[in-house]
């Protein structure tokens, strides 16, 4: 996974869909894969494959894994939206440690990250910045 986002923030997305697509086969659950493999598939021109993953996201409703693709593709205002709606203090149903671990090195997220509200969505998260 972690090779595939390098590589799509190298501007690779051929590569990085190699390796997204193994992670996507094998973890697909691992925070990120799902967006990250939607945004390269979207960078390769491969709309419809990209369309198929957030189609099964929102029918999951993964609200995290919705909110990473929309800011890795450039829609930070509704990646937020999303973001505010996860109950981050219910332990039993989220664990914010993936996510945060995902805003804060991913380099497909640096749009969240230079953005104001960042820092109150990671103390919403129960993190300082």
């Amino acid at each position: 996974y972690y090779y595939g986002v390098l590589e799509a923030a190298d501007g690779n997305p051929g590569k990085a869909a190699t390796y997204l697509e193994r992670a996507h086969a094998h973890a697909k659950r691992l925070p990120g894969v799902n967006a990250a493999l939607a945004y390269v598939y979207s960078r390769l021109g491969r709309g419809k494959d990209a369309d198929a993953i957030l189609t099964s996201l929102r029918a999951g409703n993964d609200a995290i894994e919705l909110a990473l693709a929309d800011a890795m593709m450039g829609n930070v205002d509704r990646a937020f939206a999303t973001l505010d709606t996860v109950p981050w203090d219910d332990t039993d149903k989220i664990n914010p440690i993936p996510t945060v671990i995902n805003l804060r090195a991913n380099p497909l997220l640096a749009s969240l990250r230079a953005d104001p509200r960042y820092p109150a969505l990671l103390r919403r998260m129960g993190f300082d910045q």
